[in-house]
């Protein structure tokens, strides 16, 4: 196709066309879904696409820790659209979950679960986690998590690091941004595995939902699947404790240790 062809179709200018691909001008969100249609580009290298074109001309802070290991290519690319999202809704049913992790239980989990890899590889991990913190705890993001509350039983490290990582819990959900529920494990309403959904502060950037698995992840952005997985969190929300009740459950096991 040519870029007269492709501009008419896609009813933009042949100039921007142009200008987008001689790299002398950024390709706004809209226009890009436009020509990725026009173009037919399939779903799978779509949000590696808009990735692209988020970062164009600027260098991610996560950049020194690609290649080597440590963000492998298909979580570089959550790590991306974490950080762009304005709110962030997150159901975990297996750990604390990562976002709101201590220093120390990320260590203790790392070790456990990356046994053959070096002290180094395991601290550069950990930096990556709490460098995604940042964002949280500085005021660019809203974060709605529910944990099941066979989390909290789950012990990394010992009781000092446990306590830590409670009362860590504590202090996030004091955050004006930050709402926690915990899932009671007798009051499952029939969610299999946990899921982030992402939305972003432009109306035409689509939300996406990520679902991470032991190879790779999955990257759900056609509306059919966002308004499933929403209806999902819907039921988990309604079949939580209250934020109020959840605070006051992990309170008291912070007394308890």
């Amino acid at each position: 196709m040519s870029v007269e062809q492709l501009a008419g179709q896609a009813e933009v200018a042949v100039s921007t066309i142009n200008r987008i691909e001689s790299g002398k001008m950024g390709a706004k969100l809209a226009t890009l879904k436009t020509i990725m249609d026009v173009l037919k580009v399939p779903d799978d290298r779509r949000e590696v696409i808009r990735s692209l074109a988020r970062h164009a001309t600027t260098a991610a802070w996560w950049q020194p820790y690609t290649g080597d290991g440590v963000l492998p290519d298909w979580f570089e690319l959550y790590v991306d659209l974490e950080e762009e999202a304005s709110d962030l809704a997150i159901f975990d049913p297996q750990y604390v979950n990562g976002l709101v992790q201590t220093e120390n239980y990320a260590r203790e989990m790392y070790r456990i679960g990356r046994r053959d890899d070096p002290d180094d590889t395991i601290e550069r991990l950990v930096a990556v986690r709490m460098e995604r913190q940042r964002r949280l705890v500085d005021g660019g993001m809203s974060l709605r998590l529910i944990m099941d509350e066979s989390v909290l039983g789950k012990q990394f490290g010992g009781r000092d690091v446990m306590r830590a990582q409670l009362q860590r819990l504590l202090d996030l959900a004091d955050l004006r941004r930050v709402e926690m529920q915990l899932l009671p494990t007798e009051g499952q309403p029939g969610i299999i595995g946990g899921f982030h959904m992402l939305d972003f502060p432009d109306p035409n950037d689509p939300p996406v939902v990520y679902i991470e698995h032991e190879a790779g992840a999955w990257y759900l952005e056609k509306p059919p699947q966002i308004h499933a997985y929403a209806r999902a969190y819907d039921r988990l929300r309604a079949a939580a404790l209250s934020p109020q009740a959840s605070v006051a459950h992990v309170a008291q096991l912070v007394k308890e240790l």
